[in-house]
């Protein structure tokens, strides 16, 4: 099942400054606007981007603004 990413869910994540780990592997992200709102999660250390179909090199740019990312997991779709 796959589920995308609405604008109310951006928004509550986006609203848990204690959230460290963060998992949406599988669910068809495919732009920077599927993960801009990531730019506003402060304590996000550990994000698993695994199994989308992330293109856009414009999401260094989300991951240069988490300052306390330290290991994200993406995978290229090839």
């Amino acid at each position: 099942m796959y589920v995308t990413m609405s604008k109310c869910c951006r928004y509550f994540v986006a609203c848990l400054p204690v959230l460290h780990t963060l998992q949406i592997s599988h669910n068809r992200l495919q732009s920077v606007t599927d993960i801009e709102h990531l730019a506003h999660c402060p304590g996000i250390g550990v994000l698993d981007l695994s199994h989308n179909q992330l293109d856009d090199p414009l999401i260094l740019h989300v991951f240069k603004c988490m300052k306390s990312l330290v290991r994200q997991l993406i995978a290229c779709k090839c």
